[in-house]
């Protein structure tokens, strides 16, 4: 499946949000972790003065070593997981494309937002670059103004929006089949046994939410308990922090809260991909049985 998990990092807070995705899936699937910054010499040429030029290698090897030092301070916060870390020149995107597509096992984890500047680079524009342009699997996080970069996240549930190119019989299948894969090589933590009696503690990977007359708590839904709660999405932090629980948004006070914080999975849709595409992908890609 997987033979390693690459982190792109630029040093930033923010771009650090992906780190406590990183450690569930590192310690999930049982992967080595990569660290890895780059120096952009093109970039840091543009910042310096034409006076100060023949100090240019001494500038990118003072940024070498901030960035391994800066490296090796995250590799002590992955506990319980083998780390290594690469400081690589080039161009950030060019150089995680190369980097990572030297081992088509090296899943990509990185976030969707970093900061600019003569020392960082803009995370988000890679990111886009990285996703169109490797072979790679990659893992991207939608960072937000108050997400966390310690502790561990907790992933309870998937969604895939798509773009209503595919038949529901065809997206039924590819989610059964997706399941029963990832049960298949992960029996001590999933299952498909829908009976909570035989789940034996492990995860049960609901797929059958895309079968024939199959329902779901969709978000705004009003539940049928006492106070009439209702479903509604929520950030990553609120959730680490046990800020919000089943009961804690109802039909009096949700509207309080989108006035709040907004409707957050409002442009979901428009993220919409196929399913086709993502059947093409689980046949020939790195998700293939046996491979």
């Amino acid at each position: 499946m997987y033979s390693k998990l690459l982190i792109p990092l630029d040093g930033s807070k923010t771009a650090e949000q992906v780190l406590p995705f990183a450690r569930i899936l590192a310690a999930k699937l049982k992967l080595p972790v990569e660290l890895m910054d780059v120096i952009d010499i093109s970039a840091m040429s543009a910042y310096i003065a034409s006076d100060k030029a023949r100090y240019l290698d001494t500038f990118i090897a003072e940024g070498e070593r901030v960035s391994r030092e800066y490296l090796d301070e995250i590799a002590a916060g992955l506990a319980g997981v083998k780390v290594s870390c690469s400081v690589i020149r080039g161009k950030p995107a060019d150089a995680i494309i190369e980097h990572a597509g030297a081992e088509k096992g090296t899943l990509i984890a990185m976030a969707t937002h970093g900061r600019s500047g003569f020392d960082r680079w803009m995370l988000g524009s890679v990111a886009e670059k990285v996703l169109r342009g490797s072979h790679n699997p990659l893992f991207l996080v939608r960072v937000h103004a108050e997400g966390v970069t310690v502790g561990a996240a907790m992933i309870k549930s998937v969604v895939v929006p798509l773009d209503g190119s595919t038949d529901f019989g065809r997206v039924s299948h590819f989610a059964g089949q997706t399941g029963a894969l990832l049960v298949q090589r992960h029996p001590q933590h999933l299952t498909q046994e829908f009976s909570k009696a035989d789940r034996g503690g492990r995860i049960y990977m609901d797929t059958g939410r895309n079968g024939y007359s199959a329902t779901f708590a969709a978000p705004y839904t009003v539940r049928a308990k006492p106070g009439a709660p209702v479903s509604a999405p929520c950030t990553w932090e609120e959730v680490e922090k046990g800020l919000v629980h089943p009961r804690s948004f109802a039909l009096r006070t949700i509207g309080d809260r989108i006035t709040r914080v907004g409707d957050l999975w409002k442009d979901l849709l428009q993220r919409g991909i196929s399913a086709s595409e993502l059947q093409s992908a689980f046949n020939n890609g790195p998700f293939k049985t046996g491979r």
